[in-house]
């Protein structure tokens, strides 16, 4: 066996190896094993014992194979071994083809020489030569900063997990809706990062067309190339983004989390955000449901109004709806004060005890109650289908397009959060002072009772937010869930 020959081969293949990329890498494997098998591989009689170790059997050769045996690089996601070479020597041609099986049946695991020869003075005046494996480290691949090698192989190992992660758990769908979003300018500093999820959305398609041995090697080999902004954009702003849509959050929430981390405080978003192929699914859900007849809206009228449609009406004005109005124009205006001692009772109280059995009905409005109106709206095509949960085709407006009550902005305004998973919120003085001190209480499952004594617990968030001890006009108390 002429091993310089093999040794030869073997750096050869490994200039081959190394001559197009910048990185190579390690499997997952027992060193001990693969020593094992590499002196356990030769043919029967090629590796007979000399002296009292088998002749290849060598402290050198075992260390180098410890060391780089397991090394390979990857190209096109192809890996290659520093054993798949071939030798006029079919004894150890054997040992290599099964070592260069042997590797690349683990996974790569991490990135990524020995002593070129010795000599031995015998007993009787000769030298004898001993040839070992070693190999000779291109420049590429010596780092000759003062970091150590743990902190090297952490930071690329790290660049690699959170490259393949984003690969794993960021959906194709959701960088197309923001490459979109971006393309109409309807994402704040988006354009910043229009060129990387481009190149990520390569990735992430090549990707997924892999099984899985082959993904991960595809993230190693890639990882190792790659601009780390791409690697590491999962954990980016942009990132965040992408995973929030990748795991169904609501467009106009998560882009709104998005510019949060982005954007100045004062910045605000004009208009609903959504994209060409979200109008184009909603479009064709519509039709498809039937509904597209029932978008168009306007002011309801006292035509589009049956008896079916009305819980309770005067006698006089049944006779005719017509007049229903007209009525409501001779109206007189009283004194609420002669009302201050009137029961007040649910609004099912009133509706299943006291609408049945009247036979009037006047609705006393304040100054107060203004915010509280709201317009009935009807479909343009009366007989268009009802896109409702109620068996009627109306719905409402309120005044100015705003529901909420001042409640929010009373917390806000007192230093309190209104953006809970759930909250609860209780206020007075909306009419005459009251200097009475309500509280806020909550008991949570579990029986957990946070109140003014126990504002807080620390292992499910929720709090006391807010509470007014000398209350004023229009001041509230909440209590924040914000799981």
């Amino acid at each position: 066996m002429n091993f310089s020959e093999i040794k030869s081969k073997m750096q050869s293949n490994f200039k081959q190896m190394t001559q197009d990329g910048s990185h190579l890498f390690k499997t997952t494997l027992d060193k001990d094993a693969l020593w094992d098998l590499y002196l356990d591989s030769f043919p029967e009689g090629t590796n007979e014992i000399y002296r009292v170790r088998r002749e290849h059997d060598c402290s050198c050769c075992r260390q180098f194979i410890k060391a780089v045996g397991n090394v390979v690089s990857i190209k096109d996601n192809i890996v290659t071994t520093i054993w798949g070479f071939n030798v006029e020597d079919k004894d150890f041609q054997v040992v290599a083809n099964i070592l260069d099986s042997f590797v690349k049946h683990h996974a790569v695991s991490d990135k990524f020489i020995g002593t070129d020869k010795n000599r031995e003075q015998l007993e009787n005046s000769q030298v004898k030569t001993w040839e070992h494996f070693y190999i000779e480290l291109d420049d590429r691949f010596v780092d000759k900063t003062d970091r150590t090698i743990g902190d090297l192989l952490g930071a690329y190992r790290d660049l690699r997990n959170v490259f393949k992660r984003g690969l794993d758990e960021i959906t194709q769908e959701s960088i197309e809706i923001v490459l979109e979003l971006i393309a109409q300018n309807s994402l704040y500093k988006g354009q910043e990062w229009d060129s990387q999820l481009k190149e990520f959305l390569k990735h992430k398609k090549a990707y997924s067309k892999l099984p899985a041995n082959e993904a991960e090697n595809y993230a190693w080999e890639q990882s190792s190339k790659i601009n780390p902004v791409i690697g590491k954009l999962r954990n980016t702003s942009i990132g965040t983004l992408l995973t929030d849509l990748s795991e169904g959050a609501d467009l106009e929430k998560a882009v709104k989390s998005f510019e949060i981390i982005v954007a100045p405080t004062n910045y605000k978003r004009p208009k609903a955000i959504f994209t060409k192929k979200m109008l184009e699914d909603a479009e064709k859900a519509i039709t498809e449901l039937g509904f597209m007849t029932a978008l168009g809206r306007r002011h309801a009228t006292i035509n589009d109004i049956t008896i079916n449609n009305i819980l309770f009406s005067n006698r006089d004005s049944a006779k005719s709806l017509g007049n229903v109005f007209a009525e409501m124009s001779k109206d007189i205006a009283l004194n609420p004060k002669q009302f201050g001692r009137i029961e007040e009772i649910t609004i099912e109280s009133f509706i299943k005890n006291i609408l049945p059995l009247s036979t009037e009905l006047e609705v006393l409005v304040e100054n107060r109650h203004s915010k509280n109106m709201v317009s009935l709206i009807a479909p343009k095509e009366k007989d268009s289908n009802v896109m409702f949960k109620w068996d009627n085709p109306f719905s409402w407006s309120y005044s100015g397009d705003i529901t909420d009550s001042n409640i929010k902005e009373n917390v806000k305004s007192a230093g309190g959060k209104v953006d809970g998973a759930l909250r609860f919120s209780i206020q007075w003085n909306d009419g005459e002072h009251n200097a009475s001190d309500y509280d806020a209480h909550c008991i949570e499952p579990g029986g957990n009772h946070i109140n003014f004594g126990s504002k807080q617990n620390t292992r499910t968030t929720g709090n006391l937010d807010i509470d007014i001890m000398s209350p004023k006009l229009n001041v509230a108390a909440v209590v924040l869930m914000q799981r």
